[in-house]
């Protein structure tokens, strides 16, 4: 049985949802980091008990958490080709502002892969590629 146009379209905000969640969970997890690292940077924690764990292992859970949305952003990009590409120049906007967010989120993960990123280039590439991809969601609500 073939789903209906409509199903499709349900598939998607459902992904599309579950994606800026997890991304928005990296976001969150970024500033949390970026918090730590400047407190270290300035020695503000006193007690071992306001330092963090282990900022390398949280580090990386930021990347899987990256990793997990960029899949999630990689298939609702390839649906839209298929689905809402006759939408005409709002889709073209959406799906050129989604492009964007796929770029910088894969040139994070090929440079964290390639030569070991981490720290505030990766904290700040990671609420950039979370900041543009949740205006264009918000701005999705506006726009027909």
């Amino acid at each position: 049985m073939l789903m209906s146009p409509h199903g499709f379209q349900v598939i998607h905000l459902i992904s599309s949802v579950l994606t800026l969640g997890f991304l928005l969970l990296a976001a969150l997890q970024a500033i949390v980091l970026f918090y730590y690292d400047a407190a270290l940077r300035h020695k503000k924690m006193r007690s071992a008990s306001h330092r963090p764990r282990d900022l390398e292992s949280m580090e990386q859970r930021l990347f899987r958490i990256i990793f997990l949305g960029f899949i999630l952003l990689t298939g609702i990009i390839v649906s839209s080709f298929y689905f809402f590409a006759q939408q005409g120049a709002v889709f073209f906007l959406k799906l050129s502002v989604s492009l964007l967010t796929w770029v910088i989120f894969a040139g994070l993960l090929w440079w964290r892969h390639r030569y070991g990123l981490r720290g505030r280039i990766a904290i700040v590439a990671t609420l950039l590629g979370v900041g543009i991809l949740l205006g264009i969601s918000i701005a999705s609500f506006f726009v027909a």
